[in-house]
């Protein structure tokens, strides 16, 4: 594999619609933008207020220790919110992540501190998600498969970030029915996957405060450098004709998915991983 440091740096105040559109968006490039969190009062926020505003909510979250592992949109099981904000707060190792939660739907004054960037917005904007996980948590390699362009912010401790256009496809074992490869890039086995020699990618270190555009169909895996917090942002496709392409597509093959899983649970899980694309 070969990994490229992303180098391209712009401070928020450097962006507007119209140049992020021509710059970014068409182009497909990451972009490291810092400054975000410092324009909003969520700059303020810590796990006190957190846990005041939201810990007595359940949330799903995914635990790498439970044995049915056949869905990765779905949590294994719900645990009070203020569990997972224990995790940052002692910077705990953790078998449990908690992933692409829109929690701040359910706390209006906590959403509007930390609005998305006007560079940003869109009409019919989706909901800002919010991702948590233990010290040394791992994502799995995917790609967000509504192809949606993402903001990462970065609020509490660090995580590092791979990142593949969707070019490279072909190279990353992706499973059938599935937006997601279970190899793993930080320790690639290139016995098992010879095909991730061939690899290129970017790779960084998200430090609190940071924020990285993830183009819409780019491959990411990210791991948990500490216990942290990071809030995403989302922006349709500018082709109304690929969101619903793939979103035709895609929620066909996740129900076709779920069926099977349900009829076959980790027998179906097993098969998948035994046959990737």
């Amino acid at each position: 594999m070969e990994f490229t440091e992303i180098t391209d740096l712009l401070h928020v105040n450097e962006l507007n619609k119209s140049t992020f559109k021509n710059d970014w968006i068409n182009t497909k490039k990451p972009l490291i933008i810092k400054g975000l969190l410092d324009e909003s009062p969520a700059r303020n926020w810590n796990i006190d207020y957190l846990e005041k505003e939201l810990g007595h909510f359940p949330v799903k979250v995914f635990d790498r220790q439970r044995k049915n592992k056949t869905s990765f949109l779905v949590g294994d099981h719900k645990v009070p919110m203020n569990h997972m904000l224990h995790l940052i707060r002692e910077n705990k190792v953790s078998d449990l992540r908690m992933f692409v939660n829109p929690i701040l739907t359910k706390n209006k004054k906590l959403a509007k501190e930390i609005p998305c960037p006007d560079f940003f917005k869109c009409a019919f904007q989706l909901p800002n998600l919010m991702f948590i996980g233990g010290k040394s948590t791992m994502v799995p390699l995917h790609y967000d498969f509504m192809y949606d362009d993402g903001l990462l912010t970065q609020l509490f401790g660090r995580k590092e970030i791979i990142l593949i256009d969707q070019s490279q496809s072909h190279l990353l074992y992706r499973l059938p029915f599935n937006s997601t490869s279970m190899v793993n890039l930080f320790d690639p086995n290139f016995d098992m996957y010879p095909n991730l020699k061939k690899v290129k990618a970017y790779r960084t270190i998200l430090e609190h405060g940071d924020t990285i555009y993830i183009p819409s169909g780019f491959w990411h895996q990210m791991i948990y450098t500490d216990a942290s917090l990071s809030i995403g942002f989302r922006k349709w496709h500018p082709s109304p004709i690929v969101t619903l392409k793939t979103g035709l597509l895609r929620l066909t093959q996740i129900s076709f998915d779920r069926i099977l899983g349900l009829l076959f649970g980790k027998n179906w899980f097993n098969w998948k991983v035994n046959h990737p694309k």
